[in-house]
């Protein structure tokens, strides 16, 4: 296979790839779109009601411009076996990473475009911008990304990394708030001009050599979080096991290992704890779901996130039943698999009850109204016994 069919066949093997999984997960997917997007509109209206001030406006449009325009990922589709058979060809693999950059780009246009849509209406009311002026920024910005790209794949492996990192902050962050504040031309052109000096001092360090570990490195840490979050919506066998201490956390559950009875509970617990990123999930989608209970001002609303919150953490926690397939030592435990099921849902239902606990807290500070996040609690409690754990014994049965 030639370099310039290498890069094709790779790249048709990830949309394969990732069509298959959006087939998989695209009810779920869906629903949580439309669930989003619909409470999303209803809260941004109303903030558009309130008519911002425009300092408020042009801060808001600038720091989230600014981190959708600096935050830069490049795929490259370089595989372990790379490393070892393309060595001999670094030279050659020029226009495969052209390749890759260009396809960055593109995809990465996406977001920003979207992201640029719905700050569209603050920017006409709060900052009174014309269309055509609107259009005219969006060129700009798409112009600016493509320049982070680039100075980001240039210095990505380096010691200056973290350096540069800061200088891509500091002028999007300039050049996105002149491009809003409507300010002089000869300002901002000073601060392309500045773009452009940034962009030849880079092209003019020398050549540097393939970082093979580090780029292979990136390419991981870019499937795994594309699995775990297919995993929201799906079984994601190509999840691997990855083991972390935090020996801290898990010395309170060393007197269940004297409770006989208690065995797979122990042992599911130890894999919530250290297994793969279960906890990074359970802890992160916890801290969103209070965010937005905290924030969202309507009672009802905020029951129906918190239970919608606590049924995608039960669906993350499915894949912890099978953790431990393929574990002889595990298969030769006398118990049956019943036992082994109930300690299973009850570590599930556990583990929900903390979270329902933290978000009627959260409510209950939010609102200050007792009774209102009892009756949630309540209602939580129902819908974790008779509802989630239900559903979870269902599909985990299914594995």
């Amino acid at each position: 296979m030639s370099i310039e069919s290498l890069w094709s066949s790779r790249f048709q093997q990830h949309i394969q790839n990732a069509i298959t999984y959006f087939a998989r997960m695209i009810n779920g997917l869906l629903y949580s779109f439309i669930f989003v997007s619909c409470v999303g509109a209803y809260y941004y209206a109303k903030f558009l009601k309130t008519d911002p001030s425009k300092g408020i406006s042009l801060l808001l449009i600038t720091i989230v411009l600014t981190l959708i325009i600096t935050r830069c990922q490049v795929r490259t589709f370089i595989q372990k076996p790379d490393a070892v058979y393309l060595l001999a060809l670094e030279e050659k693999l020029i226009s495969y990473f052209k390749k890759s950059l260009l396809y960055n780009y593109i995809i990465q246009l996406f977001p920003l475009l979207f992201t640029f849509l719905i700050l569209v209406p603050l920017a006409m009311q709060s900052l009174q911008l014309t269309v055509p002026f609107l259009c005219t920024i969006f060129i700009i910005l798409m112009i600016l990304k493509g320049w982070n790209i680039y100075i980001h794949w240039m210095w990505r492996d380096s010691y200056e990394k973290s350096i540069w990192f800061i200088i891509r902050i500091a002028c999007n962050a300039l050049i996105i708030y002149m491009l809003f504040y409507a300010a002089n031309v000869i300002v901002l052109g000073g601060l392309l001009l500045l773009l452009a000096f940034l962009l030849l001092y880079t092209k003019k360090q020398p050549t540097k050599r393939i970082p093979w570990e580090y780029i292979i490195e990136q390419e991981e840490k870019m499937d795994i979080r594309f699995y775990q979050f297919a995993s929201i919506f799906t079984d994601v066998p190509q999840l691997k096991k990855q083991v972390n201490g935090r020996k801290w956390l898990t010395n309170w559950i060393e007197p269940l290992l004297h409770k006989k009875r208690a065995t797979f509970f122990y042992l599911h617990t130890l894999a919530f704890l250290r297994g793969n990123d279960y906890f990074g999930i359970y802890i992160r989608l916890g801290v969103i779901g209070a965010f937005i209970l905290y924030f969202v001002p309507n009672i009802y609303v905020k029951g129906a996130i918190a239970y919608i919150i606590l049924y995608m953490i039960s669906m993350q926690l499915r894949s912890l039943w099978k953790y431990f397939s393929g574990n002889i030592i595990v298969a030769l435990y006398p118990i049956d698999t019943e036992k082994r099921m109930n300690q299973f849902l009850r570590l599930i239902f556990i583990l929900l009850s903390i979270q329902l606990i933290v978000f009627s807290s959260i409510i209950l500070i939010a609102t200050g109204q007792f009774s209102h996040s009892l009756i949630i609690m309540i209602i939580g409690l129902i819908w974790i016994k008779f509802i989630i754990v239900p559903k979870t014994k269902q599909r985990v049965s299914s594995f």
